[in-house]
């Protein structure tokens, strides 16, 4: 059955452009249009009885050597259907009826076909008002399009719908099982939306299935750190810095870890590799000021803090660390100033100034 609607799907949409999808599946055409396109060919080329069959052949092995990709199994794009319905226009041209030296005699089929495609693809093209329209319309037309779901659940994430967004990926997965785009996909929703337990279980099929996928294991690095287990943690960062050790969100992630584990002259190394890649990482800088401070060196946690509130001077976290940093370093003005920017950008951290020492980091 796949074979036939492998087949079936690029005639059916070339010969009978209805239910047109941006992203069309094998597994929702109907083989009954398929078979009723085949029918309309094999009629017109019976019908109209040209003397010398040469003409029209070439036109048909041409279309049928472009539709060749479709026989992959994987989505079909319609747009693709372009260059083999040139080989059918040639066909069809090379055919008695428009080759009749007076063809005003017969001009209104060809008004009613001309017609019904135009209309056709007017109303098409009110599915690509936007991208979610365009989605949308996919995933109606074509629901077994992993291709299809997995967008329109990006789309729901965008947005902050989790719920939809989660059904979207479940139903790619149940079509395409184990496809590493939407398993990393539903791990980062999973991680998004608080479940930690739920994204490790995503990861950890997306890193057995397909092994050095984009970003996977500092992302399950992350997801360790929401679960509590910083060693696990730094392995899957060193991991990921293993296949990108260009990635300075890695080197942050592990520099903010060692810190938190006591190892602080590590973590400044890596904190300095993170620096040295991107110069303007708020949170590297931040956790490198907390580092410095938690090393006693208060002038070089002061200058890194200011840095960090330079690039970001929204963040509430950065601010109250460099109070802290001020305070130690004996300038209290300047300290008292901090705090109470802090207490403006973030009401919960009012009370800051009782607090003692740096602690927050950046994530």
């Amino acid at each position: 059955m796949t074979g036939v609607q492998t087949c079936a799907l690029p005639i059916c949409k070339a010969v009978l452009p209805v239910g047109l999808s941006l992203t069309p599946s094998h597994y929702d055409v109907n083989i009954l249009q398929g078979l009723a396109a085949l029918a309309i060919l094999a009629f017109l080329l019976w019908a109209a009885r040209p003397g010398d069959p040469g003409r029209y052949r070439p036109g048909l092995v041409f279309m049928a050597a472009f539709l060749l990709p479709a026989s992959s199994g994987e989505t079909y794009l319609e747009h693709r259907l372009y260059l083999p319905l040139m080989g059918l226009a040639a066909a069809l041209f090379q055919m008695q009826p428009f080759r009749d030296p007076k063809p005003a005699r017969r001009w209104w089929p060809y008004f009613v076909v001309i017609a019904g495609l135009m209309v056709i693809n007017w109303l098409h093209s009110a599915s690509f008002r936007n991208g979610e329209t365009a989605w949308a319309k996919a995933v109606n037309n074509s629901p077994n399009s992993w291709l299809a779901q997995n967008a329109m659940g990006n789309i729901y994430a965008r947005q902050g719908n989790f719920g939809p967004a989660e059904a979207r990926y479940l139903k790619a997965l149940e079509v395409n099982p184990g496809q590493p785009k939407v398993l990393k996909n539903l791990g980062l929703l999973y991680l998004k939306s608080g479940r930690p337990e739920m994204a490790e279980q995503a990861f950890s099929q997306l890193l057995v299935r397909s092994s050095g996928v984009e970003k996977a294991d500092y992302h399950m690095a992350q997801v360790m750190e929401r679960l509590g287990r910083p060693a696990q943690a730094m392995e899957y960062y060193r991991r990921e810095l293993d296949l990108n050790p260009a990635f300075a969100d890695a080197w942050t992630g592990l520099g903010a870890l060692l810190a938190q584990t006591g190892q602080l002259a590590e973590a400044k190394q890596a904190l300095a590799q993170a620096l040295h890649i991107n110069s303007d990482s708020y949170e590297a800088w931040l956790n490198l000021g907390v580092v410095e401070f938690r090393m006693k060196n208060l002038s070089a946690a002061v200058a890194s803090l200011e840095r960090a509130i330079e690039i970001s001077p929204q963040r509430a976290e950065g601010r109250v660390n460099l109070g802290y940093a001020y305070r130690a370093a004996g300038d209290t003005a300047a300290a008292r100033a901090q705090f109470q920017a802090a207490a403006e950008l973030d009401p919960v951290r009012r009370n800051i100034q009782k607090s003692e020492g740096v602690g927050d980091r950046g994530k």
